[in-house]
């Protein structure tokens, strides 16, 4: 098994003990592993893992009147839809004029409407 091409079995190098390091903290980081590695299969298979806090993931929200304008002016270009993090139906968007100019009418509308979602799904809201 590997992890971002670091062997993690109990083979590796990070159980055996690397070049200048010791053999003790190298079985630490083995157990530590080890450790993680079972958590996540169970988190995986849907098991019930105790302690287990899912992290916070931080959201980093559009402007909703910038979206908007981007769609105005430049919706034939696609620009709103880079802008939300959309960069494939951005150029989608570029390469025909806004899906021939109904694609940017629709925007328009699921824009005005707070029907609008960033890559991860988030709707694009009007700030009160």
């Amino acid at each position: 098994m590997s992890v971002g091409g670091m062997r993690v079995d109990k083979n590796s190098a990070l159980r055996k003990g690397l070049k200048g390091a010791t053999v003790g903290l190298a079985t630490e980081r083995g157990g530590y592993i080890d450790t993680v590695t079972e958590t996540v299969k169970k988190i995986l298979n849907g098991e019930e893992v105790e302690d287990y806090v899912a992290p916070e993931v931080p959201v980093e929200t559009k402007d909703w009147m910038t979206t908007f304008l981007l769609c105005l002016f430049c919706g034939g270009l696609g620009v709103h839809r880079c802008y939300v993090g959309k960069i494939g139906t951005g150029i989608l968007f570029l390469l025909t004029a806004g899906v021939f100019g109904i694609g940017v009418i629709v925007d328009l509308i699921k824009i005005a409407t707070g029907k609008f979602t960033d890559k991860y799904g988030n709707v694009i809201v009007k700030d009160t």
